[in-house]
């Protein structure tokens, strides 16, 4: 099936059915790599919920739990819940609204999305590169990078995507993300460094 805006319409009405955030009086947006599902018919990874406002999160996650959902983690980016065998994460980021969820994304594959208000869909996204993507077979970066600081875990996820797509070894990309990394100096390097092993959990064991 391809991945354009009428079937993340579809695909993301069936997720909030199932995370059983249909209809309930919240306004977020479902957003990220889990729409990789509608190109490999596999089940996605984890599901992403942007929430619009402080209020929406909390609205989201009470849901969550009504529902029989069971928190597994709470971090400084997200609220982990297993939720029907789905893993979905709450993020904590701010974004005030649909557009504004997209300024968080490197990976074209990524910048896919739908919004709901009030539980309701109202409208998709789906990135213009992403065609290509799918067309060239390779996760296409999205350029100027707008989240920089998080570079190692980006180059990580690009090699992952084209894994779990079954695409080529991104080599273009990894060589760009390569060469950003090494532009910077010492200490930005160190944060990369630290900023990968906030977000996973483990160390960056080299290129």
């Amino acid at each position: 099936m391809a991945l354009d805006w009428k079937s993340v319409e579809s695909f993301s009405k069936q997720l909030v059915k199932k995370i059983h955030l249909d209809g309930i009086n919240s306004s977020y947006a479902i957003a990220g790599g889990c729409y990789k599902s509608i190109i490999t018919t596999r089940p996605p990874r984890d599901i992403d919920v942007w929430p619009y406002s402080e209020n929406d999160r909390t609205v989201i996650v009470e849901s969550l739990i009504k529902s029989g959902g069971v928190l597994v983690d709470d971090n400084l980016f997200n609220s982990r819940f297993i939720v029907n065998g789905n893993v979905v994460e709450v993020v904590c980021k701010k974004s005030n609204n649909f557009k504004g969820v997209f300024e968080y994304f490197d990976i074209a594959l990524s910048c896919v999305g739908a919004s709901f208000e009030s539980g309701f869909f109202t409208e998709s996204f789906v990135h213009p590169l992403v065609k290509q993507s799918v067309a060239n077979g390779t996760p296409l970066l999205i350029i100027p990078m707008p989240n920089m600081p998080f570079l190692l875990v980006t180059l990580e996820r690009v090699k992952r995507y084209a894994q779990e797509l079954g695409f080529l070894y991104p080599k273009e990309q990894v060589e760009y993300l390569k060469g950003k990394y090494y532009e910077q100096p010492i200490e930005k390097r160190r944060m990369l460094l630290e900023n990968y092993e906030l977000v996973t959990g483990q160390k960056y064991e080299g290129f």
